[in-house]
């Protein structure tokens, strides 16, 4: 059992060590696609107006955006993918060990922080993730739309 135990709680670390590393590439990926787009914006603001001249950097910050949008979904799905696979894991610990109550601790430490953290608690960190992303992309569009517009 001893054995069984020491496998599980391995793959267990191991997992959500790599979840841990997706959360980090993902803001990595986020930083360097800010920088990125700083930079368009940088360059399309050089001149202080906006022109035809600009509606391809405009695009390319839109491609920017969405790039950066479908890299955190992508790395927010291997992040639960990682999960699952640990919280399987820890079930299974706990079955082989029902004297930790690993999910009575796990369920009370989620109620207490639902009730510490109410409004936050509605909240996907995901989701934020994205809109971000999203919010690059459409200043993108925004700016070809004026341009085409004015």
């Amino acid at each position: 059992m001893a054995e069984d135990t020491d496998i599980l709680w391995g793959l267990y670390q191991d997992h959500r060590a790599e979840g841990r590393h997706q959360e980090d590439q993902r803001a990595t990926a986020t930083n360097i696609i800010i920088a990125i787009s700083a930079g368009l914006l940088g360059i399309i603001a050089l001149d202080a107006q906006l022109t035809v001249a600009d509606i391809p950097l405009s695009a390319f910050l839109v491609l920017v955006g969405l790039f950066g949008a479908l890299l955190s979904a992508k790395h927010h799905e291997r992040f639960w993918f990682h999960m699952e696979r640990a919280r399987q894991y820890r079930d299974a610990l706990e079955k082989l060990l029902p004297t930790t109550n690993i999910m009575e601790l796990k369920k009370k430490a989620d109620s207490i922080t639902r009730k510490r953290h109410p409004l936050m608690n509605k909240f996907d960190l995901f989701g934020l993730w994205v809109i971000l992303h999203l919010g690059i992309a459409s200043l993108g569009i925004l700016i070809i739309t004026y341009i085409i517009w004015k």
